[in-house]
């Protein structure tokens, strides 16, 4: 949640045995289960895509400066925050694909 350790670990890799991927982060918030949906994957075409994308900006807890554009993998990741609102609070963090 800490922009200055965000600076210093702006970036994700994702290890399997069928790939190797790296990631930037975009975007790390925090909202209440059932808020909005960040998990959401199948979007109907780039104006959704590019909403989806600008509401998770405009909730971020700060501005990385990272684009990311309709043609962009994303990787979201979330998890329970307790500390934001015990028992629904989520921490998301959002990345995009090199």
């Amino acid at each position: 949640k800490d922009s200055s350790y965000y600076h210093k670990h702006s970036t994700i890799m994702l290890d399997s045995l069928y790939r190797s991927e790296t990631y930037t982060i975009f975007a790390v918030l925090n909202m209440i289960d059932g808020d909005w949906d960040p998990s959401t994957s199948v979007f109907i075409n780039d104006a959704a895509f590019d909403a989806f994308v600008t509401n998770a900006r405009e909730q971020a807890l700060y501005d990385t400066g990272v684009e990311v554009s309709a043609s962009d993998e994303i990787l979201t990741l979330i998890t329970c925050d307790r500390k934001y609102s015990d028992p629904d609070g989520r921490l998301i963090v959002m990345a995009v694909k090199q």
